[in-house]
């Protein structure tokens, strides 16, 4: 029963690891120009001449969705202590950055770092998940994050590529349609909602379906 409850805590674990990587990755990624422009007393926060880096720091941040998966991929290995496998993934990670850098740098510059960056991380993820699933098998709810992905994925798209005036309003109105759409995509599971609306007190204001308790 320990077992089962134990896979059950690492099967959520994951799940609201990457919620709060993804709503990371939605908030920098929207707000990453509005802060390095952001006046003070006339003078803005950066220099114009860095105005321009800022494309960089939304996959910088997404590197380390796949980055956070990996470190929950750790558990089968260090629970069943076989520490020897993750010279494997470091090495195939660390050759994989590597020659992303060599390929993508003298095409891309800064971004073909960055995005080698995701490529290393992504690398020692997907090397880590089936020796892991082997050694102590976890049930990830893939569904789940698929459907938390393509939200993000929609609200990004919006943010970067459709210009609205008001840029910084439209902008927190999208990070405001986070959870919305979420909830719309059935991406809650309904006894989480549950505990949410007990945290914040509707079981002390008679919530429906919710019993008093007995003193």
């Amino acid at each position: 029963v320990k077992e089962k409850d134990a896979k059950e805590i690492f099967t959520k674990v994951l799940t609201y690891v990457m919620v709060v990587c993804f709503g990371v990755f939605l908030l920098v990624s929207l707000f990453i120009d509005h802060l390095v422009r952001l006046r003070i007393g006339g003078i803005t926060l950066f220099g114009r001449d860095f105005w321009d880096c800022t494309a960089v720091v939304p996959v910088l941040m997404f590197a380390y969705i796949p980055y956070a998966a990996h470190v929950n991929f750790l558990i089968g290995i260090y629970l069943e202590k076989k520490t020897g496998y993750l010279p494997l993934s470091t090495g195939l990670g660390m050759a994989a950055n590597l020659a992303a850098n060599f390929l993508l740098i003298p095409v891309m510059g800064m971004m073909g770092a960055a995005w080698a960056r995701v490529i290393a991380y992504t690398v020692m993820a997907a090397t880590l998940y089936p020796i892991g699933q082997r050694l102590y098998r976890v049930p990830y709810e893939f569904g789940r994050i698929a459907k938390l992905a393509a939200v993000v994925a929609v609200i990004f798209f919006a943010g970067t590529r459709i210009h609205l005036p008001y840029g910084f309003f439209y902008h927190l109105a999208l990070l405001l349609l986070f959870p919305v759409l979420l909830k719309l995509v059935g991406f809650f599971d309904a006894t989480e909602i549950a505990k949410v609306r007990s945290l914040f007190g509707g079981a002390g204001r008679g919530t429906p379906g919710v019993s008093e308790p007995v003193g």
